[in-house]
């Protein structure tokens, strides 16, 4: 009785193990007798003139072992040194199965950048600085901005001590520009003051933080303006 149930319970394994096998290897014939597909992938869009694109074929489907031709030089399934332009592959598979498939590699789409403004860091008032970006591109594409100090996905940089930076600016295919720029250090005494001999007083502001020092002591622009309007007055009564 033992024995007729270990016979019955191997001829089970063994019906089983068949049964998988005989699914696994449907399974790879379908796919193998499956339409003939192909799927193109690689750098399709160029970054500059100088720049070349390629393109990788990956077939799926039909009967290997597959045939590739096209009018530029096919090797290991990539097409390289490829210009602007639309090109044409075509694959057959062992059992004479075709397919034709199209694709574009697109002409460079320049991202113009450049800092619009920078505010330097005021040393004396502990004023940090701030840069502000601007940015243009022609296809609408995503742009993402990687400032060296940290900041993502902003065009106005705040709190910059006085140092070097850059901010580069890149687009869905990797194209990128980067830009360097400097946030100096100032101060309140990068005011600049002159009387003329004639009855008129001018005051050239050099710099457009404030307080100011000036002749030892501190004054707000305001006061300044005051002081220059009086010293004008005075002049002008002699």
């Amino acid at each position: 009785m033992k024995a007729k149930l270990t016979l019955s319970i191997l001829f089970l394994f063994l019906g089983l193990t068949t049964f998988s096998y005989a699914t696994e290897k449907n399974g790879e014939e379908n796919e193998k007798n499956a339409v003939l597909r192909v799927n193109i992938s690689g750098k399709l869009k160029l970054c500059s003139f100088d720049d070349k694109g390629f393109a990788f074929i990956d077939i799926k489907g039909g009967n290997p072992p597959y045939k590739i031709s096209s009018r530029n030089k096919v090797s290991d399934h990539i097409l390289s040194d490829l210009n602007p332009g639309t090109y044409t592959v075509f694959i057959e598979d062992k059992d004479g199965n075709k397919v034709e498939e199209r694709f574009v590699v697109q002409p460079p789409m320049p991202i113009f950048a450049e800092i619009l403004e920078i505010k330097n860091a005021n040393i004396e008032s502990n004023e940090l600085g701030t840069a502000k970006l601007g940015i243009k591109n022609f296809d609408n594409s995503t742009l993402k901005i990687e400032w060296s100090h940290g900041l993502k996905d902003k065009e106005l940089a705040e709190n910059l001590k006085a140092g070097s930076y850059f901010v580069k600016v890149s687009d869905e295919s990797s194209c990128e520009t980067t830009i360097y720029f400097e946030v100096k250090e100032s101060s309140n005494s990068d005011y600049s003051f002159s009387i003329p001999t004639k009855k008129t007083y001018i005051s050239e502001i050099v710099s457009k933080d404030s307080p100011v020092k000036w002749m030892g002591k501190k004054f707000s622009k305001e006061e300044l303006k005051a002081i220059a309007d009086e010293i004008t007055s005075n002049m002008n009564d002699k």
